[in-house]
């Protein structure tokens, strides 16, 4: 009896281990299924984010080809406008009509955000000169002295844009020293 006592009591603590094992085991199983389930749906937010970093990288990527190529574009633009401007200035300043001088004047204004950012004087001063020496011999066109003088008194001035050039009271800037009166 008691050898079966014995066996009896060493039986019930082998079931409690047994049974204890297993609900450890359940539970170790429990917990990674539930890391595996966590880490399935992180793998899954985490593809779907890199192939929105990979969409936006390329979004991105293709707006700065467009920008780049919109920044050459208009650099192009900007030269030809220039160039367009000097050309303007210079058959202005070789045209022997003053109304057409006076009318020149008045589209040319101040700039108060500074688009332009160029010297006018300086380019206006070097159209001046080209246009005098080739035109000096034909002599269909001078600038008169009053302007001259103008021009090269502005010539001192240090660098100025378009904003920073003295206007009179409608902000317009004169080609010519004095408009005729009508």
């Amino acid at each position: 009896r008691n050898n079966l006592g014995q066996l009896l009591i060493a039986a019930i603590q082998e079931n409690k281990n047994i049974r204890l094992q297993c609900q450890l085991e359940n539970l170790a199983k429990n917990r990674l299924m539930r890391q595996i389930q966590d880490t399935q749906k992180q793998i899954k937010e985490n593809r779907s984010k890199y192939v929105n970093f990979q969409q936006l990288y390329l979004v991105t990527h293709q707006e700065n080809i467009f920008l780049k190529s919109r920044i050459k574009k208009l650099t192009k633009d900007k030269e030809e406008a220039v160039n367009n401007f000097l050309s303007l200035i210079n058959e202005v300043c070789q045209s022997s009509d003053l109304k057409l001088k006076t009318y020149c004047t008045n589209f040319i204004v101040n700039n108060k955000h500074n688009i332009l950012a160029f010297d006018v004087n300086a380019d206006f001063l070097k159209v001046l000169q080209r246009t005098s020496t080739s035109t000096a011999s034909s002599s269909e066109w001078l600038m008169p002295k009053k302007a001259v003088i103008t021009l090269t008194a502005t010539k001192s001035l240090p660098t100025t844009s378009v904003s920073e050039l003295p206007h009179q009271d409608l902000g317009i800037m004169p080609l010519l020293p004095e408009e005729p009166k009508p």
